[in-house]
C-alpha cells in the first residue's frame, strides 16, 4: 500500500514536471496579454508606451458618452450593426445549412461524398482569396455589371459595394455562402448518427417523409442547431475582415470591429480601442450565455 502511494506520487510529479512547458505557454501567451491589455484600458496610451498616465475608468465612461461626436454613439452604432449582421447570418446560415444536410442525408453515398466537398470549400477558402473574387464580381464595372449591361441590356446598375441596405444584404450572402458548409457538415453528422431502425419503424407506422423530417430528425438534431447558432453568432459579431476588404467600412458596412481597428490604428488612441475590446467581450459571452439559455428553454419544450 505504501509502495503504491509513493509510485503515484511520483507519476504525479512527472506529470506536473510534463505540464510545465504548457503551462509557462499559457502564462505568457495568454494570460500576460489579457492581463496587460486589461491595464492598459485604464490609462491614456497613444501610439506608443512612452509616457502613459493612469486614468480610471475615462475610456470606458467615454463609451457611454453620447454628447461628443463620434466616440461611444459610432462604438455602439457598430455593435447594433454586427448584431444585425450576425442574427439575419445565422438565421439564413442555420436555414440554408439544415436543408443542405438534409439534401446530402437523402443522397447516395457516391454522390454525397461529391456534394460535401462541394459544399465545403468555400470553409476553407482563404479569406483574401474569397473578398478578391466577389470584389471583381461587384466593383464598378465588374463582371456582373458586364453581364447585367451587355448581355442583359440593363441601363444602370447600383453600387452593389457602397449603397446603404444593399451592400449589408451582399455582405451577409457572401458570408452565408463561406460558412453555410460547416453549418451543413455538423447537420449531416447528426443526421448520420439517427438510428436507421427507428426511421424504418415510423415508415411501416405510415409517417410520411415530411412528419419524418419534423418529428424525428428536426428534434434529434437540435444541439446541433445549438451549436451551429453559437458559431454563427459569435462568428458573424467577430466579422471584419472580408467586410474590410470589400468595403472598407463604406455605406452602413462599418461594424463594430472595424471601428475598433480604426480607433487603435488611424485615431491613434490604443487605450480606447482596448476598452472597446473589452465591452465588447463582455457583450458577445452575455449574447452567449444568453442564447444558450433560451436554446435550453426551447429543448424543454420540444
Amino acid at each position: 500500500m505504501l509502495y503504491t502511494k509513493v509510485l503515484r506520487r511520483k507519476y504525479n510529479i512527472v506529470g506536473w514536471l510534463l505540464m510545465i512547458p504548457a503551462i509557462v505557454g499559457f502564462l505568457v501567451t495568454v494570460l500576460y496579454p489579457i492581463v496587460f491589455s486589461l491595464v492598459l484600458g485604464f490609462t491614456d496610451m497613444k501610439f506608443s508606451t512612452n509616457n502613459i498616465h493612469f486614468i480610471g475608468w475615462e475610456n470606458y465612461k467615454w463609451l457611454f458618452d453620447f454628447s461628443v461626436t463620434g466616440g461611444g454613439k459610432e462604438f455602439w452604432r457598430g455593435v447594433l450593426l454586427s448584431f444585425s449582421f450576425a442574427v439575419f447570418s445565422t438565421l439564413l446560415q442555420t436555414f440554408v445549412g439544415f436543408i443542405y444536410g438534409y439534401i446530402l442525408y437523402c443522397m447516395s453515398k457516391r454522390l454525397k461524398s461529391i456534394y460535401k466537398i462541394l459544399v465545403y470549400i468555400p470553409a476553407v477558402l482563404p479569406t483574401t482569396a474569397v473578398t478578391t473574387l466577389f470584389k471583381l464580381i461587384l466593383e464598378r464595372n465588374g463582371l456582373m455589371d458586364h453581364i447585367l449591361v451587355d448581355w442583359l441590356g440593363f441601363a444602370t446598375t447600383p453600387n452593389y459595394l457602397g449603397t446603404n441596405g444593399l451592400t449589408m444584404v451582399i455582405l451577409i450572402l457572401i458570408n452565408t455562402w463561406r460558412c453555410v458548409g460547416i453549418t451543413t457538415i455538423i447537420y449531416l453528422i447528426a443526421m448520420n448518427n439517427v438510428d436507421t431502425a427507428m426511421l424504418e419503424s415510423a415508415r411501416l407506422d405510415g409517417c410520411n417523409n415530411a412528419q419524418i423530417l419534423f418529428r424525428m430528425i428536426l428534434p434529434i438534431t437540435w444541439w446541433s442547431t445549438i451549436v451551429n447558432l453559437l458559431l454563427s453568432i459569435t462568428g458573424g459579431l467577430k466579422a471584419y475582415d472580408f467586410i474590410f476588404v470589400l468595403t472598407g467600412g463604406a455605406g452602413d458596412t462599418q461594424v463594430v470591429g472595424m471601428y475598433i481597428y480604426r480607433t487603435a490604428y488611424e485615431y491613434r488612441t490604443f487605450a480606447r480601442a482596448i476598452a472597446m475590446s473589452f465591452m465588447m467581450t463582455l457583450i458577445v459571452g452575455s449574447f452567449t450565455l444568453l442564447v444558450n439559455k433560451v436554446t435550453k428553454m426551447v429543448e424543454d419544450k420540444i
